[in-house]
Order: structure tokens, then sequence, then C-alpha cells
């Protein structure tokens, strides 16, 4: 098993997570988060099973971002074979639900969105992609249920439903069909390219982003740990007052530059404006300094910013 692309939390997962740091989140914000985060655990829980029971020559991407003759697609997991393209919708549902005429409720009679519907737009476009490139390979598709406390009634086996007491064996299932053929490998791994290559114009792609203003916003340094604005800043470090962590003053400073790009992406990095995110705590000096070391000088010095290299 060759990860050729690991997964990462979201834009719009970590825009959330600042903003949930330094602005009161209503109920309905906080449970939006809460989902995203489960979701995100799920997704990394079906990741650390596939690298321990995929043991066969085979690609995994984590988390594929792709736009297809206009449609955006998000697929969770994506595993090449040297014949057969499989890809999994990962959910983290937790409860009793059942399903009905193609559809699926709560036990309490709400309806929530079905994954197969996801699961079959995603294979539909994805096995257009491959035709437009004259890729001759399979696709197989399966919702991975990973909550050990999720059960889905009336759901029958022709559904492509993966529970969690199934995932080792469908692995190995896959495993067993593999074969380690050297042109079949060469062929999976120039497809993983070329999906990754298409996965890096996800930058075009505008996430969605809850309405919020800079003046609303808390100013300040968040313990990575339990997110207390209660900082103490010495010249080397960082000390949260409430659990103790420390970190080197220079990440910590970096970590606030990060997270105002997140936010703020169109604008240009400043001294100012970083030693005003900062909460007025570093000294504008030190600022400049690891702007200047990390960050890409525009303009002459009586007007200097700063931006982030595209990779």
């Amino acid at each position: 098993m060759k990860v050729m692309k690991p997964r990462e939390a979201s834009k719009e997962l970590n825009v959330l997570r600042a903003l949930n740091q330094r602005q009161a989140y209503s109920f309905e914000q906080k449970q939006n988060l809460l989902n995203m985060e489960k979701g995100f655990i799920g997704e990394r829980q079906f990741d650390e099973m596939g690298e321990k029971y995929l043991e066969q020559e085979c690609v995994m991407l984590q988390d594929l971002s792709l736009t297809i003759k206009g449609n955006t697609v998000q697929i969770d997991s994506v595993f090449l074979t040297s014949e057969v393209v499989y890809i999994f919708e990962v959910k983290n549902y937790e409860g009793d639900f059942i399903m009905k005429d193609g559809d699926i409720y709560t036990v309490a009679g709400q309806e929530i969105s079905n994954p197969l519907t996801q699961l079959n737009r995603t294979s539909s476009l994805l096995r257009q992609l491959l035709q437009s490139w004259q890729v001759k390979m399979s696709i197989e598709g399966y919702v991975v249920l990973i909550n050990p406390a999720c059960m889905l009634y009336h759901a029958t086996p022709a559904d492509p439903f993966i529970f969690y007491g199934q995932i080792q064996s469908r692995l190995t299932e896959i495993n067993r069909r593999q074969r380690n053929e050297p042109w079949g490998i060469k062929k999976m791994k120039r497809l993983a390219e070329k999906l990754i290559e298409e996965h890096n114009k996800e930058g075009r792609i505008q996430i969605k982003r809850p309405a919020y203003t800079y003046e609303e916003l808390r100013k300040g340094i968040a313990c990575t740990r339990c997110s207390s604005f209660s900082v103490q800043v010495n010249q080397r470090s960082c000390k949260c007052l409430v659990c103790e962590h420390s970190s080197s003053l220079n990440s910590a400073v970096i970590r606030q530059i990060e997270e105002f790009i997140l936010l703020y992406p169109a604008e240009l990095l400043t001294t100012e404006k970083i030693y005003r995110w900062c909460g007025q705590i570093i000294p504008k000096k030190r600022i400049r300094g690891i702007l200047s070391e990390n960050y890409t000088r525009v303009g002459n010095k009586s007007g200097t910013t700063f931006k982030k290299e595209s990779k």
C-alpha cells in the first residue's frame, strides 16, 4: 500500500475551527463544526484501516476534490489497483437508521441524505473522466459506515454498504483480487498522478464561509491544546497559563499568520495587521523578522507587505 495523497483537514473545517476560537458560536454553528470534526475522525480511521489491511501493491488517495464537466465532486478515499478503481464515501453515523424505498430515516422518522445518491453521482462523473483520458478501468463504489454504533435496518446485501465489522474482510478481498503485474502497477501510478494533478486545481473552488467581520473576532494567540487565550509570552516561547502547554514563539506567530491568511485570503500581510491579530503582545520587530524569514516581501521599505507563495 502506497499513500500518494495523504489526508488533510479541509479549508472549510479549518475556517470553522479558527472562527470557533475567535467568536461566539451559536448552537447550530457548534453542531455543524462537531459534525465536520466527527466526519474527519471517521475518515482518518478508515485511512488507518486501509494502511493496515491492504498489503498488496496498490495506491491510496485520501480526499480528492475534482471538477468534472463543471461538476465538483469530493471523494473521501480512492484505492487504485491494477484493474479496479475503488471509491469510498465514509460516514461516521451513530445510532439506528431505517432504509425504506431508497431513502434513509432515523428511527424517529426524520429523513437524512442518502449517501448512495452521492456515491452514484461520483461514480458516474469519475467514469466519464476516465473515459476522456482513455483509461479502461472498472469503478467500484461503496459507502463505509465506520462507526460500530451504527445500524441500518432493511439494507440488502445488494446495497453497496460496508459496515464496521465488514471492513477488514472487504479490504482482504481487495488484496486477494489485486495482481501485481509490472505494467498494471505503472498504469495505476500514472493514473494516481493525473488524479492528484486534477485535485491540485481545487484552489479554484470557493469554499463555504460563514459571515464574519474582522472587528468581531477576538485578537490574540490561542493555545493549540486547550484554545485558551491566556498565553504568557517571553523572548523565545509562549506558555498557556491554563494547561501549561508551551511552544516556540516563532511557531506560535506563524500559526497566527497562517490563520489570518486562511480567514482573509485576499488581504496582504503587513507587520501592523499581524501585530494587531496577535493581540499586540508580540513586539513588531519580532513579527517583521518572522514575516521576512518565512514569506515573500512585496514592495519597498516604506510600504512593505508580504505574501505566501503558492505551492
